[in-house]
C-alpha cells in the first residue's frame, strides 16, 4: 500500500485537529513578553510572546479583547487560550481568551531606564534641538543598504526634488553591533560635513527588532551631532530614545524625506510670486509718490513757494548781474592802473637808456661804474641795446663828474 498523498490544505486541517485533540494544548498558559502588539481596524489585536530564546505568534478576536489594561510593547503577561494552526497560512499560533499583566519585560525596563538618565541629563531638552534647514545642498541618510527604507527616501526625494544629492552610510539596524555602527554613521557623517541635514532610521519591527535605537550610544551621537537629525525608527506607533534625542521625529522614513526636502515646483512658485509681490510694491509705491507729488504741486502753498521761488531767483539774477558789472568796473580800473605801473617801470629798465645811446661795461663778471676799476690791458664787454662789443683798454682818463 502507498504512502496518502495530501494537499497542502489537507495537511494543515490535519495538523490543526490533531492540536485541537491535545489535552495540554487545548487550554494553555503561557507566560512572555508582549512585542509587536498591534490592533487591527476589525478590533482584533495581534501581538508576539517572546522569552531569552523564542516566540509564538498570538491573536486576540475582538469579543474577548475587552481588558482591563492596554497591552503596550515590553509588558510581561501570561496569556491564556489554545494552540491551533492557521490553516491559510500554515502558521502555528496561540488563540488568546484572556491577558494578565505580569510585570514589565526586560527590554522595557532598560527602554524605561535610559529615557529617565537622558531626561535628567538634559539631552531631550527643547533647547538644544537645531532647526532644519529650509533648502539644504544634500541629504545624509543612515540606515540600511538593502531595505525598503533608503528606496523610499530617494523614491520621495526624487519627486520632491529631482537634483537632490544623497548620501548614504549604510549599516546594520538591528543585531550585535547596529548600535555601534549607526553612531559611528552620524559621527563620520557629521565630521565630513557632505550634508545639512541626516536622517537616521529603519522600518518597523518588534521593539527588539528597533532596540538599537534604544541604546545609550546612539543617543549620544545624535546629541553631540552639530548637524539636524531627524529620527525616523519604525512605524509611527514607535517610539525610540533616537526620537526623543533627535532634532525632530519623523513617524515613517517617507515622512522624514517630507519634511526634509522641499517641492522644487513650489519654491520656484514661491519665488515666482516674491518676485510679483516686489514689483506690484514698487508700483504701487510709486503710483502713491505720483499721486503725492501732483496733489502738492497744486496746493495753495506749493504755488504760494513756486512764486516765492520764481520771485527770489529774479532778485538773485538782478544782484547778479549787478555784482558783475560792479566787477567788470573793478576789472578795468585794475587794469589801467596796472599799465601805468607796468609804463613806469619800463621808464626805469636800463633796456630804455641803451636805447638812447648809453652803455654797460663789464669786467669779467663784474659792472664797470668808474675808470679807476679799469686797468690798461683790461679785456671789457660793452653792452648795446642791440648787442655787445668786446674791447681792450689801451688807456684812460679821469674827470670830475661835474
Amino acid at each position: 500500500m502507498g504512502k496518502l498523498i495530501l494537499t497542502v490544505s489537507g495537511l494543515n486541517e490535519y495538523a490543526a485537529n490533531l492540536m485541537r485533540r491535545d489535552f495540554v494544548l487545548r487550554d494553555v498558559k503561557v507566560s512572555g513578553e508582549l512585542s509587536d502588539v498591534k490592533w487591527h481596524t476589525s478590533g482584533h489585536l495581534y501581538f508576539t510572546l517572546k522569552d531569552e530564546s523564542a516566540l509564538i505568534r498570538c491573536v486576540m478576536f475582538s469579543r474577548d479583547a475587552e481588558l482591563s489594561f492596554v497591552p503596550q510593547n515590553g509588558m510581561h503577561v501570561i496569556a491564556s487560550g489554545h494552540v491551533s494552526l492557521y490553516v491559510q497560512g500554515g502558521q502555528y499560533q496561540l488563540y488568546v481568551k484572556d491577558i494578565e499583566q505580569q510585570g514589565i519585560g526586560e527590554l522595557f525596563v532598560r527602554f524605561n531606564k535610559l529615557k529617565e538618565k537622558l531626561e535628567s541629563e538634559g539631552l531631550f531638552d527643547s533647547s538644544h534641538k537645531k532647526r532644519l534647514p529650509r533648502l539644504p545642498k544634500a541629504i545624509g541618510v543612515i540606515t540600511s543598504e538593502t531595505g525598503a527604507v533608503i528606496k523610499d527616501i530617494i523614491d520621495v526625494t526624487t519627486r520632491r526634488f529631482p537634483t537632490m544629492p544623497i548620501y548614504l552610510y549604510p549599516v546594520k539596524v538591528q543585531g550585535i553591533g547596529a548600535a555601534e555602527e549607526i553612531a559611528e554613521g552620524i559621527r563620520v557623517m557629521d565630521s565630513m560635513k557632505l550634508a545639512d541635514v541626516l536622517i537616521v532610521g529603519r522600518g518597523g519591527g518588534s521593539m527588539e527588532d528597533l532596540f538599537a535605537f534604544n541604546e545609550e550610544i546612539v543617543a549620544r551621537a545624535i546629541y553631540e551631532c552639530s548637524i539636524p537629525v531627524v529620527s525616523a525608527v519604525g512605524h509611527e506607533t514607535d517610539f525610540s530614545i533616537a526620537d526623543y534625542v533627535a532634532d525632530m521625529r519623523a513617524p515613517t522614513p517617507s515622512a522624514a524625506a517630507e519634511i526634509c526636502v522641499p517641492v522644487l515646483e513650489e519654491l520656484y512658485m514661491k519665488l515666482d510670486d516674491l518676485i510679483e509681490d516686489i514689483k506690484n510694491s514698487v508700483s504701487n509705491k510709486l503710483k502713491q509718490e505720483r499721486r503725492s507729488n501732483e496733489l502738492m504741486m497744486r496746493s495753495y502753498l506749493f504755488k504760494r513757494v513756486h512764486a516765492m521761488v520764481g520771485g527770489e531767483k529774479r532778485r538773485l539774477a538782478g544782484l547778479l548781474k549787478e555784482r558783475t558789472l560792479h566787477m567788470e568796473h573793478k576789472l578795468n580800473a585794475e587794469r589801467l592802473r596796472q599799465e601805468a605801473v607796468f609804463k613806469a617801470l619800463g621808464a626805469l629798465s636800463p633796456y630804455f637808456a641803451l636805447k638812447r645811446g648809453y652803455a654797460i661795461i663789464k669786467h669779467g663778471e663784474k659792472y664797470v661804474s668808474s675808470a679807476d676799476m679799469i686797468e690798461n690791458g683790461d679785456n671789457l664787454n660793452i653792452i648795446m641795446y642791440d648787442g655787445v662789443i668786446n674791447a681792450t683798454a689801451c688807456g684812460k682818463e679821469t674827470y670830475d663828474g661835474e
